[in-house]
């Protein structure tokens, strides 16, 4: 598959140089929503960005003012998924015809995607499009 040309701006740069100086990690990308701001790590990484006991992610928090995610780049549209919903647990995640279809283990982390005038829904949709454009419906089964 073709490597996705990102472009960032002055703002997501200085967030992007912010996080390595404090986790030591680069970022992959860098999602800034109203009020949180996701960044994607390679592979294996985001542990050692979180840092020991949340560390890294409490000093981002309190510098950044805003609430901080950080999940692993997937090599597909399903693992980037699975990585985006850690910890909760997926009972599937299939793609079909550019159509993702996700179904999880147990009701409660269903409504975490689909709660808050399915806030969580839209920012992996965004984060879908960013890497997977192909990926054009995402579907949450019951």
């Amino acid at each position: 598959m073709k490597d996705i040309v990102r472009k960032f701006d002055v703002s997501t740069l200085k967030y992007m140089n912010f996080f390595k100086s404090a986790t030591n990690i680069n970022a992959k990308d860098c999602i800034v929503f109203e009020n949180e701001i996701f960044f994607v790590t390679d592979k294996g990484l985001a542990g050692r960005a979180v840092g020991k006991k949340g560390e890294n992610i409490k000093n981002l928090r309190n510098s950044l003012k805003k609430q901080i995610k950080i999940f692993e780049y997937g090599d597909s549209a399903e693992e980037l998924v699975k990585n985006f919903l850690f910890p909760l647990k997926l009972q599937e995640c299939t793609l079909e015809d550019s159509k993702l279809a996700i179904k999880f283990t147990k009701a409660s982390d269903r409504r975490y995607l689909l709660g808050n005038q399915q806030e969580k829904l839209k920012q992996l949709k965004e984060v879908l499009k960013r890497f997977y454009p192909h990926v054009v419906e995402v579907t949450v089964l019951q």
